[in-house]
């Protein structure tokens, strides 16, 4: 498992919406990481450290609960239940962000990239669902 827990959190503050975490990597004396997330990611990836699921688990095992969750979410959709919306769309994040933790990459990096590459596309959808570029 190529997964260690490389960190130990010295300090924390805690905004509205935002945790600033400083880590330091067990034996570096360097200069302390400022690790910007969400309170909810690092609540999540906490969560998982002390279970076992990102020491033991792997990144595909992780992405095939993200599709049974995203069954659970279609499910919810079809039948317009919105707690069940909200529940799948929860248990989909946790596992995306368990993969995100394995695989060692910042999901605020990921939204970021991913809104750099579609910013300037041009077009719409159409009443039909067919996207439509310009």
């Amino acid at each position: 498992m190529a997964y260690e827990i490389k960190y130990r959190i010295t300090a924390a503050t805690k905004g509205d919406t935002e945790a600033k975490v400083y880590l330091y990597e067990d034996g570096y004396e360097g200069e302390i990481i400022d690790y910007p997330c969400t309170i909810y990611q690092l609540q999540v990836v906490m969560w998982g450290e002390k279970r076992g699921i990102i020491q033991n688990s792997d990144s595909k095992t992780q992405l095939l609960k993200a599709f049974s969750e995203m069954g659970e979410l279609a499910d919810a959709i079809t039948k317009r239940d919105r707690d069940g919306i909200v529940d799948g769309l929860g248990d989909v994040l946790v596992c995306l962000t368990m993969v995100a933790a394995i695989e060692d990459v910042d999901l605020k990096h990921c939204f970021a990239s991913a809104y750099e590459e579609i910013k300037n596309r041009k077009g719409y959808l159409n009443r039909e669902g067919v996207f439509v570029k310009d």
